[in-house]
């Protein structure tokens, strides 16, 4: 080593040196930067709080347009704020990089790195829109850096996360025996002899949560019809279910890694099946109360895709499919699934996303003491013992 370091140096002489010189394999690679402001379009551009920014990559982008982590994130005091706008840069950027930038202003300042869950904005935190930045190719160890990118927030939240809590029933006849009974979570159960296994219908509602990590107490499912393409008065059924679509909510169940205990990670190889929010009570079609339809035409809402109807119950199913692909959505029988060797039995994370990206799911880590809030969903297989 000290000789080829004597020879390295000695090129500086104009000394001839045969010695063939590689990097090492943590040399540094080409990277540039992205430069930009955040400007508070709200109470008369105050942020309140700091500002927290993220850097998605385009093929895993965020919620509510898909389910993906950030890669990078920056964190602004609210120091840096002068007239309502603060500088940012994100630095070590690769070349070739399509990324996307969001965030929120933090003003009640429980934003926590450690937890995913937390990087979604809250009652009162400001959004921001998504802005999509491209980086350059590398000439050389030079890229061209973007600056001037614009992030504005001024979208104020008015509610919390869809925090819910997963029915359940005590076992026991009196009401000594329910409450200190264990709590029967719901499930799907296998029906290998069935055409069609065996279909789950639930309610879920919205629940208040304070812990030593969150307080959301204000909660709310976001519900917004499907178009009404034909003009025949209810949302088109482009899903094929055989019901008026309702395009949010988004609920997804997610397979748990069977060995670990914790209950906060996913198997492998992933297990995602859906749920289906319905738009009216197939047990009681009479019931208005749970009658999205007609409550959007009392309530005047249009039948376009976007207008919101805010709700503190979801009706739902959960039909006999797995997801195969998200983009484009394919979906698959469980049973094909399970003939393909994949375990589709055990617990399930259960997940709730408004259309604005806010979600909530259970089991949850930030309100693990909180009662109900370590439910899961279970698929069970009677044959199996």
């Amino acid at each position: 080593m000290m000789n080829k370091l004597l020879c390295l140096l000695s090129v500086l002489a104009l000394v001839a040196c045969d010695v063939e010189v590689a990097p090492s394999d943590d040399a540094a690679v080409p990277a540039t930067r992205i430069d930009g402001t955040v400007s508070v379009g709200v109470d008369q551009g105050y942020p309140y709080g700091p500002a927290v920014l993220f850097r998605y990559s385009c093929d895993d982008p965020p919620p509510p347009i898909g389910s993906g982590r950030p890669v990078d994130f920056l964190v602004l005091p609210e120091t840096a704020f002068v007239n309502g706008m603060a500088p940012f840069t994100f630095p070590a950027v690769p070349p070739d990089t399509c990324s996307i930038l969001g965030g929120f202003i933090d003003r009640d300042r429980n934003f926590h790195y450690a937890f995913a869950v937390t990087g979604q904005p809250t009652q009162d935190d400001v959004t921001m829109g998504f802005v999509t930045v491209l980086t350059g190719s590398a000439d050389g160890d030079w890229i061209e850096p973007i600056t001037d990118v614009e992030l504005e927030a001024e979208t104020v939240e008015t509610h919390d996360r869809p925090s819910f809590a997963l029915p359940n029933e005590a076992a026991g006849d009196d009401d000594d025996s329910a409450a200190e009974a264990d709590p029967i979570w719901p499930s799907l159960e296998l029906d290998h002899d069935a055409e069609e296994l065996q279909r789950n219908f639930l309610d879920i509602n919205t629940a208040s949560v304070t812990s030593s990590l969150v307080e959301a107490e204000a909660p709310i499912f976001k519900v917004i019809l499907g178009t009404d393409e034909d003009g025949n008065g209810t949302p088109d059924d482009d899903n094929g279910d055989g019901l008026p679509d309702v395009d949010w909510p988004r609920v997804l169940l997610f397979r748990l890694d069977p060995d670990n205990p914790t209950k906060l990670t996913e198997s492998d190889p992933r297990v995602v099946m859906p749920a289906v929010v319905l738009p009216y009570n197939p047990f009681a079609p009479l019931d208005e109360d749970n009658n999205l339809l007609d409550q959007a035409e009392l309530l005047g809402v249009p039948l376009d895709g976007e207008t919101v109807i805010l709700r503190e119950t979801l009706k739902l199913v959960i039909p006999d499919l797995v997801i195969v692909q998200s983009e484009p959505l394919i979906l698959a029988p469980i049973e094909e699934i399970i003939a393909s060797g994949t375990e589709v039995t055990g617990e399930y994370r259960f997940l709730v996303m408004n259309p604005n990206g806010q979600l909530w799911y259970t089991p949850n880590e930030l309100a693990a003491e909180v009662e109900l809030q370590s439910a899961t969903f279970s698929v069970i297989d009677p044959e199996a013992g």
